[in-house]
């Protein structure tokens, strides 16, 4: 396998390159003007609640973490360059949420690049710790399962390693989720670590102790 990133064209030729699963991660912006999923079955959504509130990242961050969360793009070249195709591509179409957002650090990349953002996240300590962090961006609690846009409502999405945290079977039910309030023609940004739904579990983060859970797709 290559060591350097390929290229996918979208529309108006615009040259996206992306992630070929080198170390288990792919990173890809896709255009979602047909359906990528459909939601099938049942799913238990207080208990992808649970869990996924159990697997979000532990809350209580010193300072020298957040920082390091907030400069993350920093040393992520491939990444920073999907989110600025990400901008490109979705242009004037309407405003780019990002789902799952955390301390906001994506939400306000695009937002430096002149989109309109605003962000979600299902943790409410995550949510005003990222309304601090950039009091010019919205930020709102909101469930990724069931999002309280409208249809329609977006001309883009960005879901930077936010899926990770809910169960395998939940995942096209969060895929549907997105297709609705996107616009046709909008574009998603999806982010996760590449495996065999495995569960992983990490007792460090940035040089600090931390319990977090999440999932290999």
């Amino acid at each position: 396998m290559g060591t350097h990133p390929q290229t996918i064209k979208g529309n108006d030729d615009v040259e996206c390159p992306y992630d070929n699963f080198e170390n288990g991660h792919s990173l890809m912006v896709v255009p979602v003007s047909v359906p990528t999923a459909r939601f099938k079955g049942k799913v238990d959504e207080q208990e992808v609640l649970k869990v996924a509130i159990e697997n979000l990242l532990d809350v209580n961050l010193a300072d020298e973490g957040e920082k390091a969360a907030m400069e993350e793009l920093a040393g992520k070249p491939l990444d920073r360059a999907l989110l600025d195709c990400l901008a490109e591509q979705v242009g004037t179409l309407g405003p780019v949420a990002d789902i799952g957002c955390g301390l906001g650090h994506v939400a306000r990349y695009l937002h430096d690049k002149g989109l309109q953002t605003l962000g979600i996240d299902l943790a409410p300590e995550m949510v005003a710790r990222a309304r601090r962090l950039s009091p010019d961006i919205p930020f709102e609690q909101g469930n990724m399962l069931a999002l309280a846009a409208a249809e329609a409502a977006a001309g883009g999405a960005a879901a930077y390693y936010s899926i990770i945290h809910i169960p395998p079977a939940s995942v096209p039910r969060a895929l549907a989720e997105f297709h609705r309030v996107l616009r046709p023609g909008g574009r998603l940004m999806l982010g996760f670590h590449a495996g065999e739904d495995e569960l992983v579990h990490l007792d460090e983060l940035w040089g600090m102790p931390i319990a977090l859970d999440y999932y290999f797709y």
